[in-house]
C-alpha cells in the first residue's frame, strides 16, 4: 500500500496479526525532505577577509554546514556549529571566523557546502578575496593646537603604515 507524508518528521504504526490473532505492533519514525537545500548568500563577496565569513541558506532540516578555504595545494574546512546559526523569514544565517594569518597577503578561495537530512549537498560558486590579517599600525601620532589654549581647532599628523588602506 502507498502513502505520502509531508515534509519534516512522521511517525507511523505498523501492525500485523497472524491467523492465530496474535498481533505485534511497531513504531518508526522518520523525516521526509523533498526539497533541495539552497544557499542563497555569502560574505564576503569580493574584496578582503580577516577570517570572518557568513554564509545564509534555506533549509528546513540542515545536517552540516562546512566553510572550505585556501589556496591550491593548501585547501582547509571547518565545520560550522548549526546550534549558533540564527533563523528569521525561513533563511538560516550561519557566521564563523577562522584563523588565516598563513594566507596573509595571498588570494584565497572559499566555498560552503551544505547537506541535508536526507542526504543531498549543495555548494556555492568558489569567490576569491584577498586575506588581510595584519592591523594597521600607526607609526607616530602627533597632534598639535593652533591659536589660544581655548581655540577649538587641533590637528593632527599620522604615519601609518597599512599594505590595504582604505
Amino acid at each position: 500500500r502507498e502513502l505520502s507524508f509531508k515534509d519534516g518528521f512522521n511517525e507511523i504504526t505498523i501492525k500485523a496479526v497472524d491467523r492465530n490473532l496474535n498481533s505485534v505492533e511497531e513504531e518508526i519514525g522518520f523525516y521526509v525532505d523533498s526539497i533541495k537545500p539552497k544557499i542563497v548568500r555569502t560574505i564576503p563577496v569580493n574584496g578582503f577577509t580577516n577570517g570572518y565569513f557568513l554564509v545564509k541558506f534555506i533549509e528546513q532540516n540542515p545536517k552540516m554546514a562546512v566553510l572550505n578555504y585556501g589556496v591550491i595545494g593548501n585547501i582547509k574546512n571547518q565545520n560550522i556549529d548549526l546550534n549558533n546559526c540564527e533563523y528569521e523569514r525561513g533563511k538560516h544565517s550561519c557566521s564563523i571566523q577562522v584563523d588565516l594569518s598563513e594566507f596573509d597577503g595571498q588570494i584565497i578561495k572559499y566555498w560552503f557546502e551544505l547537506e541535508d537530512i536526507v542526504g543531498r549537498v549543495v555548494e556555492n560558486e568558489e569567490i576569491f578575496v584577498k586575506v588581510d590579517t595584519t592591523l594597521p599600525e600607526i607609526l607616530n601620532n602627533n597632534f598639535w593646537t593652533q591659536g589660544t589654549f581655548f581655540n577649538k581647532y587641533v590637528y593632527f599628523d599620522f604615519l601609518i603604515e597599512e599594505e590595504n588602506f582604505k
